[in-house]
């Protein structure tokens, strides 16, 4: 056998060119091609040559070596410089997200954009009878794959595919071959066509560690992903795990803000456009803390800054039950017994007197300050005092 037997890469022409160039230099610098054995494999090598001079001839010497192991590593090296740069990327994707849909779209791009792969989607577990998986993102050589691939995470036939086992179990899932795997029998046709050959499932979950998705990977070659880089892939799925979480969390607080706001200004509409006077007190010190506009007009105040200064004597008489800490007692007895009930004269701002029933009742809790409990108040008719105009 010669050289062109055994290298499939060489032919005629570029022997002799390379046999001149031995000639002319005395030897042949390392490089790479390929040989091919008895059976036809055909298997990476590097070569080195030189010439010598035996007998008065001349001859060359070249040395190979088989460097199969040396590419693999090679490649593997490259694919895991791709997942970290593309894990990279992702995080930095998730650093920047303010919209849910938006961040699975972009990871699944950067997936196969910087990582290599050929497809990749995420799907969201459904709670309806059939435990559906619904896709809600993809990218890559997706050719409307998923709109016919009809996905479940229950414990049947479509559910035991690798996202729906990765959504059941928790765990991540891996085919290294849909040629061969029984797994991918329902798929497998489809999955071939598109030159899906190899597929990772990894599972999303929340807080609680409770499963929510599974974020699908496929490769264009079986067997394509190494021990590396599967846990490179897992973390990527956790950091997705909790962006999606940070996400639906700061969007739920958002729209609890916008509801109690929302509450707030229906309470403050009720609050002043009742036509009976409201206090809200401290329970724990009697400090008026709010009022209504009814209040002001009653009493005769030009603004609420008048009555929570705490320098206005709402009473006229400093005797019981007439008085203000008979008021506090009042608001106290709400607390521990219900609702009061109470009559007692008031006072306005320009010193007239007139008569009030009060309801007191709690209306709600604060961690600082006890209960806030509040009295409404409207004027009622009593004989006038011997003393009114004081």
């Amino acid at each position: 056998m010669g050289p062109l037997d055994i290298d499939p890469k060489l032919d005629r022409e570029t022997a002799d060119k390379i046999w001149q160039h031995m000639i002319s230099v005395g030897h042949l610098d390392s490089f790479e091609t390929v040989h091919r054995t008895r059976d036809g494999t055909v298997f990476p090598i590097e070569m080195t040559g030189t010439l010598f001079q035996h007998g008065g001839e001349t001859f060359s010497l070249a040395i190979t070596r088989n460097i199969t192991e040396r590419k693999r590593t090679e490649c593997e090296l490259r694919r895991l410089n791709r997942e970290l740069r593309a894990v990279s990327d992702c995080n930095q994707t998730l650093l920047r997200a303010t919209d849910e849909q938006s961040l699975l779209n972009d990871i699944c791009r950067i997936i196969c954009d910087e990582a290599g792969y050929r497809m990749a989607w995420v799907g969201y577990a459904e709670h309806d009878e059939a435990k559906s998986i619904r896709p809600v993102a993809w990218a890559g050589a997706e050719a409307g794959y998923l709109a016919t691939v009809n996905l479940s995470w229950a414990d049947t036939e479509r559910g035991r595919g690798t996202g729906g086992t990765a959504i059941r179990t928790g765990e991540a899932v891996y085919v290294q071959d849909f040629a061969t795997d029984p797994r991918m029998a329902p798929w497998r046709e489809n999955a071939l066509k598109l030159g899906y050959r190899s597929c990772v499932a990894l599972p999303l979950k929340d807080r609680e560690k409770k499963v929510f998705g599974a974020l699908s990977i496929y490769s264009a070659e079986a067997s394509a992903i190494s021990p590396d880089e599967l846990r490179l892939l897992e973390e990527l799925a956790g950091d997705l795990s909790f962006g999606i979480t940070f996400l639906r969390t700061q969007r739920q607080q958002e729209q609890t803000e916008k509801a109690l706001q929302r509450s707030e200004q229906n309470y403050r509409e009720i609050f002043n456009a009742t036509n009976e006077a409201i206090f809200l007190h401290d329970a724990a010190t009697g400090q008026v803390l709010d009022v209504n506009d009814t209040m002001l007009r009653m009493f005769g105040f030009d603004s609420k800054a008048e009555v929570l200064s705490g320098g206005v004597n709402l009473t006229v008489s400093n005797e019981p039950p007439y008085t203000m800490q008979e008021a506090h007692r009042r608001i106290r007895l709400a607390i521990e017994q219900g609702p009061q009930v109470f009559e007692w004269r008031a006072r306005r701002k320009n010193g007239t007197g007139f008569w009030r029933k009060s309801r007191c009742k709690v209306r709600s809790s604060a961690a600082r300050a006890g209960f806030w409990p509040w009295c409404a108040t409207s004027p009622c008719a009593k004989p006038p005092m011997k003393n009114a105009a004081a």
